[in-house]
């Protein structure tokens, strides 16, 4: 046991000593999200940036929490489309940082971000890989990474033009029993092409395009089936991420839905058996959010998809059982007020016929506001209570 603890090679449990974790950086109204892979490899996923250009958010925001972190190289660099809120703080990452590889959607087509970019990488000697060129994606034992989307013929396929949102990069991380879908900005068209290649069940899901209305589609949670969800949206942004039917559709299945505008820093950590979700705090500490422990993960893999999500299944499986009554009840006390006389006899009345009863209604459930229904009740400051507090 000693001899294996000082190796590093297991536990006490025979399980390994690894961990996959996955940082959401707080760069404002942007993703970047940092990998940290058994092995001890560093992947990052998009860099932030501010479309108008007045800030470098990778000079100001990334390039210093990364070294906060302690990160002088990173094995991979992921732009997973050429939105300036995604790619926007890469350049500064290839210009300070040592990176291996830089990973692109495509190679053809390219808006302005990504031919800045690409360029800098090759001015750089940093070597490009494509995912819709199909070159392959290898991680380190024994994590299972997959790249998802953009495949050869996604445009055929979806039948619209290439879109910088759907042809975003779609990667799986899967360590053990515990998942991690790190989607982009894809949006209905992309989420319904993944359903039709079939999509696993995840664990961990980063919220596609902000927590847009245009994306997290209902069959795509309800496939997807996640315990967390996570996403990079700045604080009072003007877009109102994440909109309120999204916050509700993951809430309704007992995922709760994290966001660095309201919580700041977070991460989500597995050793492939448990899975534990913490919230960054000063002084570089971290405070758990929410656990869920091997026996958690296990009847949330052993318990399928269903309506409800599992996340709520296991809401309800830990609360305890109401019986509806009082099994024990108290005496009735006598109020201090009352009079111990016995009241005066009433005199007898005429029998009356016994009321029909009325027929009650069957309960009808909540009316759900659609978006542009709530937007409009926002603005004329009616303030309706959200979805999921009805």
């Amino acid at each position: 046991l000693l001899a294996s603890l000082l190796l590093g090679g297991g536990t006490s449990t025979g399980r390994p000593a690894v961990r996959l974790c996955l940082e959401v950086l707080d760069v404002g109204q942007g993703d970047a999200l940092l990998l940290d892979l058994p092995g001890g490899e560093r992947w990052l996923v998009d860099g932030g940036g501010d479309p108008s250009g007045r800030v470098d958010v990778g000079q100001r925001r990334l390039l210093p929490a990364l070294r906060h972190r302690g990160v002088e190289r990173i094995q991979r660099v992921f732009a997973t489309h050429g939105d300036l809120d995604h790619v926007g703080g890469l350049s500064a990452v290839l210009q300070e940082l040592e990176v291996d590889e830089l990973w692109l959607p495509r190679r053809a087509g390219l808006g302005h971000g990504l031919r800045r970019l690409l360029s800098e990488a090759e001015r750089r000697g940093v070597p490009v890989r494509s995912v819709e060129d199909g070159d392959a994606l290898r991680a380190p034992a024994p994590l299972d990474a997959t790249l998802l989307h953009p495949r050869p013929g996604w445009v055929e396929a979806l039948g619209l033009d290439a879109d910088e949102n759907n042809g975003s990069i779609v990667l799986r991380l899967r360590l053990g029993d515990v998942a991690m879908l790190l989607t982009g900005d894809i949006e209905a068209p992309a989420e319904e092409h993944l359903l039709q290649q079939g999509l696993a069940r995840t664990a961990v899901m980063k919220v596609p395009h902000h927590g847009s209305r245009s994306s997290s589609t209902a069959p795509l949670v309800e496939a997807a089936d996640p315990l967390v969800a996570v996403a990079g949206a700045g604080r009072e942004n003007r877009f109102g991420f994440p909109h309120a039917s999204v916050s509700s559709r993951y809430l309704r299945r007992g995922a709760p839905l994290y966001w660095t505008g309201r919580h700041g820093e977070l991460r989500v950590c597995t050793d492939g058996w448990s899975l534990e979700a913490e919230q960054a705090r000063t002084a570089g500490r971290w405070t758990p959010l929410r656990t869920w422990d091997a026996e958690a993960i296990r009847t949330w893999r052993d318990a399928g998809p269903s309506t409800s999500g599992a996340g709520a299944q296991l809401a309800e499986a830990s609360e305890a059982p109401s019986l509806g009554v009082d099994v024990h009840p108290r005496p009735r006390r006598r109020s201090a007020g009352r009079s111990k006389r016995r009241a005066k006899p009433r005199s007898p009345r005429k029998a009356r016929p016994a009321p029909t009863p009325k027929a009650t209604p069957e309960p009808t459930p909540p009316v759900l506001l659609d978006d542009r229904t709530w937007e409009r009740h926002r603005r004329q400051r009616h303030r309706p209570k959200p979805p999921w507090k009805r």
